[in-house]
């Protein structure tokens, strides 16, 4: 197990909102007055919840039966986790590193499955094209990851999916993870931190990504992409007891997010029109970034890997017992 070198950069307000604020949000999966049933889903409020709001616009939750509420919830997975947990949610969103380190600490979560893998909220495609999670720097001599040995990488939150993907890619270039250290600094920070000199790298998600390039980063690499290709390292997860209890309300779930997802890859037209309807991204940038690939994964996989580098990394402290691949869980019939 590896012991990483981290700080946190005090930089801007943290994304994450308090628990309270989602709390008495959750539903029993109870049937409505109208006959459908209720559901409430944790998000991230980034690009990748396309799928999801068009599933909402277009009526593929209505279409199921459901009565969909989202609540935008803060930072990422591990700000939805305990939410879920305590039934206050009935689905979160974000990195699936969650389910393993939730499992590890006693949470009974699954991950949400369709065809063989995860219900994709960012699927990761090699290339510029669909590279919306990127390590950018603003210090022309960091060109590579193997110029990255000794410098220091902003993060959005340590020992997370975010330091455990970029350690796996350093390690994969031939660079010890150990030589690097990262630093906890809000995405919207992040520039701003390079170009002052308090990092040397940030990995940062779009259209944040966009916009350093436009504020004179480079890209160095995509380290999800590039190191596991074809796979989803973020999705949606429930408790296993919720899921048990109520398969055919996560089965619905399932076909109406998969059902959005694919609808806003066939138009990304309509994708963009989505971000500039639910988030404060700015109509150039919304233009010009590069949109998260939600195609269903074409590797099933991503569990056990993160069960690896969870552990190889030092985000849970034995490794993980059981086999990765059971917290995949298939609700469809």
């Amino acid at each position: 197990m590896t012991t990483r070198r981290t700080r946190a950069l005090a930089l801007g307000a943290s994304l994450a909102v308090p628990l309270t604020a989602i709390a008495a949000c959750g539903s029993d999966d109870e049937a409505t007055d109208t006959g459908t049933a209720s559901l409430s889903v944790g998000i991230i409020g980034v690009a990748a919840d396309a799928g999801l709001w068009a599933a909402e616009d277009l009526g593929f939750f209505e279409d199921e039966g459901l009565e969909v509420t989202l609540h935008q919830a803060g930072a990422g997975a591990s700000a939805i986790a305990p939410a879920v947990q305590s039934g206050d949610l009935d689905i979160g969103s974000g990195g699936l590193d969650v389910v393993i380190t939730g499992t590890s600490r006693g949470f009974d979560f699954v991950a949400l499955g369709h065809d063989g893998a995860p219900i994709s909220h960012a699927t990761n495609l090699p290339g510029d094209e669909h590279g919306d999670f990127g390590v950018l720097s603003m210090d022309e001599s960091l060109t590579e990851p193997g110029d990255l040995g000794g410098t220091t990488i902003a993060v959005s939150t340590l020992l997370s999916i975010n330091t455990i993907m970029v350690s796996a890619w350093l390690e994969e270039a031939g660079i010890d993870p150990d030589t690097v250290e990262f630093v906890e600094v809000p995405f919207p920070s992040m520039e701003q931190a390079m170009a002052d000199g308090q990092v040397d790298a940030a990995f940062t998600i779009e259209p944040l990504l966009t916009q350093a390039l436009d504020g004179g980063a480079h890209v160095i690499g995509y380290p999800i992409a590039d190191t596991y290709p074809g796979r989803a390292h973020a999705g949606y997860f429930a408790t296993r007891a919720n899921v048990d209890a109520h398969p055919d309300e996560l089965a619905a779930f399932t076909r109406a997010t998969v059902r959005g997802n694919e609808y806003v890859m066939d138009d990304p037209d309509y994708y963009r029109e989505l971000l500039a309807e639910h988030t404060d991204i700015p109509a150039e940038t919304i233009a010009a970034m590069r949109l998260p690939a939600l195609s269903t994964p074409s590797e099933q996989d991503i569990m056990e890997i993160l069960a690896d580098l969870t552990y190889r990394y030092g985000v849970i402290p034995e490794p993980f017992e059981g086999d990765p691949s059971e917290l995949l869980h298939f609700a469809e019939g």
